[in-house]
């Protein structure tokens, strides 16, 4: 006899069938299974060949107090025999039919099986289970085995129900039984059979009791829905919160990368692991979805799969091909590669459910343990329901994708791609194209379809809800349609208030470009689904339309592309919901005189921060002189302006090609100059502060090389429109400022009664040298002076330069410093003091001996690069019909213009 649950961990065995060494090291193979109760956790087998070896006499009424003997395999190393009392007696908890032999002898997994004997070697119990804190362990009264019945295997026993992936259990009630005798694998097969159907039965009973609560029924199911994740790129889990809300749990991945940029990654989902595996961007061969060796492979990279060899824990690489696979489909027509892959060396097995991607897959991974290899599959096949997950890959991988009939889910087998003329996209709800003019795409672009519940009845389906088109892996420029449905009047307010700025077109949905950085702006605005009757629109469905464009560009000219973008994008379905008038969708690209007003709006608001330059002047004033006076001037006479001011001086006439160039030569040109602008006038005025911390007379005149710097931009500025040499002569200036402070500043006598402030942080250890002189010599700098640079005067542009007076004793420490120089700006001096603490000297020398002394140190702060407030003044505005009256009919560039 052993332990029920002893034999049950070897149903269906890596190992093999179980068999019963003796203690002459002879094996033997069971040859049936005559007695078998699940709840009493007994069964009582025979073998073959039987040796029929003395039975061990049994005791039915051992008492409490007396000594007893726990015998058993424990921890699997070997027979042991340990002593103690039998303590007590305790009811069975689910309905008190026995009595448990509590006792004190200890007993270690291995022992499960074993007898428990009295003090004179007579078995009055069963091991069945160890307390888990103190040795207050557990044995099935012996009587209880020799009395059961023969012939049957019972099960009576109640489980709690339970899914990972929502909230409330139910108790269900196992009463069952199947004839005995069966040899081992007739056994296995009945016990199989009697344990699915009970699992399934616990699992309909469990999904019929909460129906009401579950998605799409249950609480916070309408955000799910009626939300739209377009910023949402990973896979996710839907799941019930403890509050009883449903919820998509989007996945946090940790990637490991793979060979030319492909990776995989893993992520907790419920009793489950998701992994989400990119392939390369070029990678789109058919092979690779029929290879499970390959695919589990770089599985094991994120799974990290591993074996133990004596004390050292071993990774596992390669783990060989799946043992079977099968093509299953999910609830929403998804279909998925049910894969199981062998660990022997556990007896256990990893359980894959696959689901194909364009770009690799998305899969659901667990490990399970021999015996509940079913339930293991039954698991995930359930959880797949719950994942959620966007399709993406490249237009390569998607055109491969699209031919793998087989393996597509049911809402995509409807959809094509093609690239003749432009690439497009058709689903049967909406269909988009990208026209070259919008973006150009290549092999390297790349499509993401979002994919969401919708909707029918009162159930959902799974279908495209989006597609999202990126021009390459930096995904700058993009183009996407959304599919957004009225939420119903219970679902929460910003949900409802969602949909209605959408209908609407309030923004950001107005078709007025937005600046996303310094040279990306982006366009939305909405579609509507067509209504029942011609001429009428859904009241209840609508589509978002968004472009982003990056690269030198004015609002203009993306709101141009967003046109185009609106007129190769087409909505397919009739919505559903009371008709509504269609309404006319604005034509975005606006009239001349609105571009210029819109770009200068765009510029003036830059005024405030930048401030004037050196002739008083603002950014705007500048650009209302030289290109708006220029585009008006081009309007009213077909002449450019030369002058400041619009003045007409030296006009001449003008063609649309011109017109475009004049506008891009200057636009650059005030860009550059008004990026110098701010240093340039915070560099300049710290020149009083400088004189006042240097104690240099108020009335100190600059520099020449300063004098013949201001007039050379002077000269530049009022001479001349706007072109490269402003902002080089604007450059030379600003450093002739910062180079006027840095030469004053070293000139500096050291003032006797200089005031040194010590040292705040302790000293390295001694230096191992001397510098040999008698004068500290400074090591080479451990920190970068960039570091200690203050973050408002580097923002501003603020240069400068400090001389210390730094006091070195003997061992190589810098006691203490004092300003001899200073760069005029507080901070600065102040990060100068913090920084000559990182550097470590050698200390001065004389006669063979480590002497105290003082040594100069100039530390300069100093921009390596330039970063200003200024927008990008991008290229010009359509020009008006006006310009190109001058111009012959289908001239390149009368083309122009007009494109």
């Amino acid at each position: 006899m052993t332990a029920a649950h002893v034999l049950l961990l070897a149903i269906d065995s890596q190992y093999g069938a179980p068999m019963v060494r003796g203690a002459d090291g002879e094996v033997y193979a069971i040859k049936s299974i005559v007695k078998f109760s699940a709840h009493e956790d007994f069964a009582v087998f025979s073998i073959a060949p039987d040796p029929a070896p003395p039975a061990l006499q049994t005791n039915r009424t051992p008492k409490v107090d007396d000594p007893v003997l726990a015998i058993g395999n424990a921890l699997g190393e070997g027979i042991v025999i340990r002593d103690g009392l039998f303590t007590s007696q305790t009811p069975e908890a689910q309905d008190g039919r026995w009595q448990w032999i509590r006792f004190s002898a200890a007993a270690s997994p291995g022992n499960s099986g074993g007898p428990l004997l009295d003090g004179a070697g007579r078995v009055i119990g069963l091991i069945t289970a160890k307390s888990p804190n103190e040795n207050l362990n557990y044995a099935l009264p012996v009587a209880n085995i020799l009395d059961a019945p023969a012939g049957r295997a019972q099960f009576d026993l109640r489980i709690l129900t339970s899914l990972p992936f929502m909230r409330g259990t139910r108790t269900y009630n196992i009463k069952d039984e199947f004839d005995l005798p069966l040899d081992w694998q007739a056994f296995q097969r009945a016990y199989q059979g009697l344990v699915d159907r009970h699992d399934a039965a616990a699992r309909k009973q469990l999904l019929a009791a909460y129906a009401e609560s579950l998605f799409p029924k249950g609480a916070g199911s309408e955000s799910v829905i009626y939300e739209v994740r377009t910023s949402s790129r990973e896979p996710g889990v839907l799941i019930q919160q403890p509050n009883g809300q449903w919820t998509v749990q989007t996945a946090q991945f940790d990637f490991t990368d793979l060979p030319q940029d492909g990776k995989v990654g893993k992520s907790a989902a419920p009793d489950a692991a998701l992994l989400r595996l990119e392939r390369s961007a070029e990678a789109g061969d058919d092979a690779f979805y029929g290879d499970s060796k390959a695919f589990i492979d770089l599985a094991a990279q994120a799974l990290d799969v591993r074996r133990q060899v004596g004390t050292d824990s071993v990774r596992v690489t390669s783990i060989g091909p799946a043992l079977s696979e099968t093509l299953w489909a999910d609830r929403y027509g998804r279909k998925w590669q049910l894969r199981v892959w062998a660990l022997p060396f556990m007896d256990e097995y990893i359980v894959g459910l696959l689901l194909p991607t364009p770009d690799g897959y998305v899969a659901l991974m667990a490990y399970t343990l021999s015996p509940f290899l079913r339930q293991g599959k039954d698991n995930l096949t359930l959880l797949a329901d719950q994942v959620t997950t966007p399709y993406e890959g490249t237009l390569p991988q998607w055109e491969a994708y699209l031919r793998r009939r087989t393996l597509l889910p049911r809402s995509l087998e409807h959809v094509s791609l093609g690239s003749t003329p432009n690439w497009h996209l058709t689903t049967p709800r909406f269909e988009m194209g990208v026209p070259s003019s919008v973006m150009k795409l290549d092999a390297h672009s790349r499509i993401v379809l979002t994919m969401g519940f919708v909707p029918t009845g009162s159930e959902v389906t799974w279908d495209v809800v989006g597609a999202w088109w990126y021009r390459d892996r930096q995904e700058k420029a993009y183009v996407g349609a959304w599919r957004r449905p009225r939420p119903p009047s219970t679902a929460k307010s910003e949900l409802r208030d969602a949909f209605a700025d959408l209908q609407a077109r309030r923004s950001p949905y107005d078709g007025v470009p937005v600046r996303e950085s310094s040279d990306a702006f982006t366009v939305s605005t909405m579609i509507q689904a067509p209504g029942s009757k011609p001429g009428t629109a859904s009241s209840d469905v609508v589509y978002g339309l968004s472009l982003q464009s990056d690269g030198q560009v004015l609002p203009d000219r993306v709101s141009r592309l967003g046109q185009n973008m609106v007129e190769a994008t087409r909505v397919l379905e009739h919505g559903v919901g009371s008709d509504v008038t269609q309404s006319t969708v604005p034509n975005f690209a606006s009239s001349f005189e609105n571009e210029l007003e819109r770009a200068r709006q765009e510029v003036s608001r830059y005024d405030d921060q930048i401030g004037k330059d050196i002739r008083g002047r603002t950014l705007s004033r500048d650009f209302d002189d030289y290109l708006i006076a220029m585009a008006r001037s081009i309007e009213e006479s077909g002449t450019i302006a030369n002058g400041a001011n619009g003045s007409s001086a030296g006009a001449k006439a003008i063609t649309p090609a011109d017109y475009y160039g004049e506008w891009t030569r200057r636009s650059d040109a005030l860009q550059t100059y008004w990026y110098q602008v701010p240093f340039l006038e915070h560099n300049r005025e710290v020149w009083p502060a400088f004189l006042a911390h240097n104690r240099l007379p108020p009335a100190t005149p600059h520099s020449q090389r300063v004098l013949d710097a201001e007039s050379l931009l002077k000269s530049e500025l009022s001479q001349h429109p706007p072109e490269p040499a402003w902002g080089q002569r604007a450059r030379e200036l600003t450093d002739a400022y910062i180079a006027e402070r840095r030469q004053l500043a070293a000139t500096i006598k050291r003032d006797p009664d200089l005031s040194f402030r010590s040292r705040r942080t302790d000293c390295s250890k001694a230096a191992e040298q001397s510098s040999g002189k008698d004068k500290p010599a400074v090591e080479p700098p451990r920190r970068s002076v960039e570091e200690y640079y203050p973050a408002a005067d580097r923002r501003l542009g603020i240069e400068g330069s400090v001389v210390l007076a730094l006091r070195i004793d003997s061992s190589g420490c810098a006691t203490a410093a004092a300003v001899v120089g200073s760069s005029g700006v507080d901070a600065l001096d102040q990060a100068a003091l913090e920084f000559y603490e990182t550097l470590s000297f050698r200390p001065a020398e004389r006669s063979g001996q480590r002497i105290d002394a003082e040594t100069p140190l100039a530390i300069a702060f100093a921009l390596s690069d330039l970063q200003g407030l200024v927008p990008n003044i991008a290229p010009a505005p359509k020009a008006p019909p006006e310009a190109a009256r001058g111009s012959p009919p289908g001239t390149a560039a009368e083309h122009r213009l007009n494109h």
